[in-house]
């Protein structure tokens, strides 16, 4: 795990891709999840064992079918998203679940899920969205990645 800024903190090491948390008032907003169980259940206990509060919200950037696996093991908290993630996920066409069934498999035994409503955000946001706790703001915005043409969020 690595502190990028103030409060900002990344763990680069998991092998399908990065995940994050920042500090928000006296707990944490998570940011994607791994998308093995072992890995979503080691991140969970290295930020839980830096005492820094409960999680208070988990925030999904994008909708890549790796993401979705993650998911599955959520803690129980809300989660954000954009609203083209919404979107995406109500709309997905048939290569989107072919692609999530391998991932799927990859992970667990068994058939995915077929309906994917359950992996739709308790929020979902156009545009901007600002959160306020005690003193800290964040500010979540939509935007292109990095030699990107796909959205992604900003924060």
């Amino acid at each position: 795990m690595i502190g990028i800024k103030e409060k900002i903190f990344v763990s680069t090491g998991f092998h399908e891709g990065n995940v994050g948390f920042i500090r928000f008032g006296e707990g944490v907003i998570l940011v994607d999840l791994p998308p093995s169980p072992p890995d979503v259940e080691k991140w969970l206990r290295e930020i839980e064992s830096l005492n820094v509060g409960p999680f208070f919200y988990l925030v999904v950037t994008d909708c890549h079918p790796l993401r979705l696996l993650g998911l599955l093991l959520k803690p129980p908290v809300p989660r954000i998203a954009h609203h083209n993630f919404q979107e995406e996920l109500l709309g997905a066409k048939a290569y989107f679940k072919l692609i999530f069934k391998e991932c799927y498999q990859k992970y667990y035994d068994g058939e995915p899920p077929e309906n994917l409503e359950i992996f739709l955000p308790t929020l979902a946001f156009r545009g901007v969205m600002t959160l306020h706790r005690g003193r800290d703001t964040i500010k979540w915005s939509i935007c292109p990645a990095r030699g990107s043409s796909l959205p992604g969020l900003w924060w």
